[in-house]
């Protein structure tokens, strides 16, 4: 987001740009928490699989933030003993690191 932001805002200084970061961030989680709706489900097969005895670890590269407004629309956020977000790591999605940091974690 940051590099979005400076290429085209680039005469923004950094408060500017960490602001308008941030009402970017905000906006996006508010739509999301008004439009998100689980697939149908989603909730019962994540329980399911959850107590036939699985270890269960999410990885994305989405903020932490959003991780978990999903989460708890599911009503799964119990459920997931790893969470590791586009926050936690400096390589996203489809790097490796946000799998290996899971695995290490596991």
């Amino acid at each position: 987001m940051y590099a979005f932001v400076s290429h085209f805002f680039m005469n923004f200084s950094d408060e500017q740009k960490n602001h308008l970061i941030n009402e970017i961030q905000t906006n996006a989680l508010s739509s999301l928490d008004l439009e998100l709706k689980p697939i149908k489900g989603a909730s019962e097969l994540i329980k399911e699989i959850f107590e036939n005895g699985f270890r269960l670890a999410l990885c994305s590269s989405a903020s932490r933030k959003a991780i978990f407004l999903a989460l708890r629309k599911l009503e799964a956020q119990e459920y997931f003993e790893i969470i590791v977000s586009g926050d936690d790591v400096q390589n996203s999605k489809p790097h490796p690191e946000p799998y290996e940091r899971a695995l290490e974690q596991l």
